[in-house]
């Protein structure tokens, strides 16, 4: 079972990917886009990451936001 404080951060995670696809979707300038996809993407990677350990220590993946 995931600390609490571990689950915390996957929670954040998700919200934070989740912001960037909305100020993607929002953004005019395409260089900014740009900008924002590069960050959606990395963060998309550290999540990955995230569920995987909330997977190998028994939990249920966040596949939603707060």
């Amino acid at each position: 079972m995931a600390s609490t404080t571990f689950k915390s951060i996957v929670d954040t995670t998700f919200d934070s990917v989740e912001g960037y696809r909305k100020a993607i979707e929002k953004a005019d300038s395409p260089q900014l886009k740009g900008a924002l996809q590069k960050r959606l993407t990395e963060r998309e990677k550290t999540l990955t990451k995230l569920n995987e350990e909330l997977g190998h220590q028994g939990d249920e993946l966040v596949t939603k936001g707060t």
